[in-house]
């Protein structure tokens, strides 16, 4: 079963991308298609348009928000506890 899969481009917004698939999409029967997403980008549009694209995000993207919810987690002083230490 074939599936048609769009890598986003360096300045393309991610409702951009996704027309562009369904337009090269138009027509065929796929049951599946994929969007990788490569930045984080804000909604560009008033109003949003059905579509059943997946949207995956880059490794690098899932590397970064990884990061990010790491570092949240590390806000708050940490306490080393051994030995003496109360």
């Amino acid at each position: 079963m074939p599936v048609p899969v769009k890598i986003q481009g360096e300045y393309e917004t991610i409702e951009d991308a996704i027309e562009k698939l369904e337009k090269a999409s138009y027509g065929k029967d796929y049951k599946m298609k994929i969007l990788i997403q490569t930045r984080e980008t804000g909604i560009s549009r008033l109003f949003g348009f059905e579509s059943d694209v997946t949207i995956v995000k880059s490794l690098e993207l899932q590397t970064k928000d990884l990061m990010k919810k790491n570092n949240e987690g590390i806000t708050s002083p940490i306490r080393k506890q051994g030995i003496g230490t109360s």
